[in-house]
């Protein structure tokens, strides 16, 4: 905001938030092609492509919708948490939609977008680990 790159620090003002998801994009990929490389485990590569493949998502639904990054990324978060350690994936699950709610509440997002992002978040992460096993 202080380089006035950004009109406010929601960048509700969709073509701001395009140079930070290509950032995230670089950087997640960094990470896929760092796990590839020392031959992580099969399950970090599966978790790894989830959080890729949400910010390469997001990143394309932005140039003509908007959907909650927050809680597809939470959502990715929550799954891949829960790959890791049986049963937190569904606690975390309950904390959804008191974030989703508070993303309406401050009026960055409507329900739908509340909803895309979620269930986006979720299939992403199924495909991912399903592909990964």
């Amino acid at each position: 905001m202080k380089l006035k790159k950004v009109s406010d620090q929601d960048a509700l003002n969709k073509s701001e938030r395009n140079i930070p998801y290509l950032f995230g994009i670089l950087l997640s990929l960094i990470g896929l092609i760092y796990f590839k490389i020392t031959n992580a485990n099969i399950a970090m590569l599966g978790s790894w492509t989830a959080i890729m493949l949400s910010v390469v998502l997001v990143f394309i639904v932005n140039l003509k919708w908007k959907i909650s990054a927050h809680l597809m990324s939470f959502t990715v978060a929550a799954a891949n948490l829960g790959f890791f350690c049986n049963g937190l994936f569904f606690f975390l699950l309950l904390l959804a939609p008191l974030l989703g709610w508070t993303r309406m509440y401050l009026k960055s997002h409507t329900l739908m977008q509340v909803t895309a992002g979620f269930a986006a978040g979720f299939i992403l992460s199924y495909i991912s680990f399903i592909y990964f096993q």
